[in-house]
């Protein structure tokens, strides 16, 4: 499998792995479309790396999620609002053996037993997760959320167009403006 020493997430991206080399050193196991390669970083730097070339950071990030859906742990993540790609992890980022996943890569997913899921990318792509799917669903459910509260908000400083009929203007040697019917 080719080793790459940097990469950017993009929204082709749709899941990154842990893995130990020989040396003990974890990196990540990247799959983009179809392709799988491994980068020298670890997964949770390679999001914050990411995330820094798009103009914020996983702290960022996560304290954004956080003000939208609440003090939740784990929150999911917008890594690139332009092409609304959101990330959701397996578990604390913070632990070596997180799985990152892209919830706009997700085609279909089912529990294999109590703790195991089988989740099936975009591709066609299947991989088993150690992972509840309680807690999949939760997770993934969140990220959707997340986009909602995004993507369907007004951004800030977008004129609408109103139906009113007014005419604001100062008058004389008024200081303030004011309010006129036209």
């Amino acid at each position: 499998m080719e080793m790459k020493e940097k990469y950017i997430v993009n929204d082709k991206t749709s899941i990154i792995l842990p893995e130990f080399d020989e040396n003990g050193n974890l990196l990540s196991v990247v799959m983009e479309e179809t392709d799988m390669f491994k980068v020298n970083i670890e997964p949770t730097d390679l999001i914050d790396f990411s995330l820094r070339r798009y103009g914020s950071s996983l702290r960022g990030a996560r304290d954004g999620a956080r003000t939208l859906l609440g003090e939740i742990s784990m929150p999911p993540i917008v890594l690139n609002l332009s092409k609304s790609v959101y990330w959701f992890p397996s578990m604390s980022p913070d632990k070596k053996d997180c799985v990152w996943l892209a919830a706009n890569h997700v085609k279909e997913y089912e529990a294999i037993d109590k703790k195991q899921m089988k989740v099936v990318l975009n591709h066609g792509s299947e991989v088993i997760l150690d992972w509840s799917q309680y807690s999949f669903e939760k997770r993934y459910l969140r990220a959707f959320m997340l986009k909602h509260k995004i993507e369907g908000q007004t951004p800030y400083g977008a004129v609408s167009e109103s139906k009113a009929g007014y005419f604001i203007r100062k008058k004389g040697k008024d200081r303030n403006y004011r309010k006129f019917d036209k």
